[in-house]
């Protein structure tokens, strides 16, 4: 057993799933299928902690559709800086919190082009998928479809105490005493 695959050992025992690259199909389906193990696996807790800019938007909503099948409490934690397609499995989270620096970066994901498909196809995918982004953001902040779609195209930025006034934060954590 490697280094990596000991800590993610470890991180699992504990109930914790830490996705710190790029969301991939691949990163995406070992979180979605580390969630559910440890939903079946008992009621305590889970812990998704995220680190990142951007991802697959395909990925990262299927991972957001894993959450919502969920039963476990599921508690997601930004760190760094969280943006892009990762803001949909972010604010699926049955409880959101933040690093205190933390920044959240409201960005439109990039498409992902896939080989051989059909570009007009996939563009047409790439918006639905954006719009089912950008229903979920909505509904999670308490924040007008229109004004999550503007803060998106204009890449709005917000701090940890930023995002909980927004409503996409429940809670910023504490720094240690």
């Amino acid at each position: 057993m490697n280094q990596h695959e000991e800590v993610r050992g470890r991180l699992l025992e504990q109930r914790t799933v830490l996705i710190t690259m790029p969301l991939d199909t691949v990163s995406g389906t070992e979180a979605a299928a580390a969630l559910m193990l440890l939903d079946a696996d008992g009621d305590d807790p889970i812990h998704l902690r995220l680190l990142g800019r951007d991802g697959d938007l395909d990925a990262a909503l299927a991972l957001a559709d894993t959450l919502d099948a969920v039963a476990a409490v599921v508690q997601v934690q930004a760190m760094g800086t969280v943006g892009g397609a990762l803001l949909a499995p972010f604010a699926t989270g049955t409880r959101r919190v933040a690093s205190r620096h933390a920044t959240f970066i409201l960005t439109d994901p990039h498409p992902i082009p896939s080989v051989g498909g059909d570009p007009a196809l996939e563009a047409v995918n790439h918006q639905r998928q954006l719009g089912v982004l950008h229903q979920r953001l909505a509904a999670a902040c308490g924040v007008a479809l229109d004004d999550i779609v503007d803060d998106m195209r204009r890449g709005r930025v917000l701090n940890a105490p930023e995002a909980e006034t927004y409503g996409l934060v429940d809670a910023v954590v504490p720094a240690r005493p």
